[in-house]
């Protein structure tokens, strides 16, 4: 993963080529996708329009360059999108991709003036001792993720 220097210009754009088809594994990485694809089901059903899945964003840093966050949860009430990243396990990858490079694109895409951006992973197992290079918090909802910190919201429901 590429960390975001300074995104120019970002923009939700359509999937590349390279993007097209079903995503596969083995072992590990075929469960965290199966984990990823319930988790989409259950948050698509939840909020409905409002969460968008996988949105696909492009930016300038100063290449032209792209990336995919697992997630975007709009709450129009409170001015908020919550910046959703799925992973099976607790783990400091999902510190980096919502940190350093999900948030700066999006901050870019919606100025801070209007728009609160809140963090959130998503995970079935939450390992309390997992090192994180930032202090973080449980939230039992989703939309519940705190705006200074990373919230950590475990769902483990199959």
């Amino acid at each position: 993963m590429k960390l975001a220097k300074s995104p120019k210009g970002a923009r939700f754009c359509t999937p590349p080529s390279f993007a097209k088809g079903k995503p596969r594994g083995r072992g590990i990485r075929a469960e965290g996708l199966r984990y990823e694809a319930r988790v989409q089901k259950y948050l698509i059903a939840k909020y409905g329009d409002c969460y968008i899945p996988g949105p696909w964003i492009q930016f300038y840093d100063p290449n032209q360059r792209i990336c995919q966050p697992d997630g975007l949860l709009f709450d129009l009430e409170r001015g908020r999108i919550i910046l959703v990243e799925i992973k099976l396990r607790h783990c400091q990858e999902a510190y980096w991709q919502l940190q350093k490079l999900y948030l700066p694109v999006l901050r870019e895409m919606f100025p801070y003036s209007l728009w609160e951006i809140c963090c959130i992973e998503i995970v079935r197992w939450y390992d309390p001792e997992v090192q994180w290079p930032v202090k973080h918090i449980l939230r039992e909802k989703v939309e519940d993720a705190p705006s200074s910190i990373i919230g950590v919201h475990i769902y483990n429901k199959v």
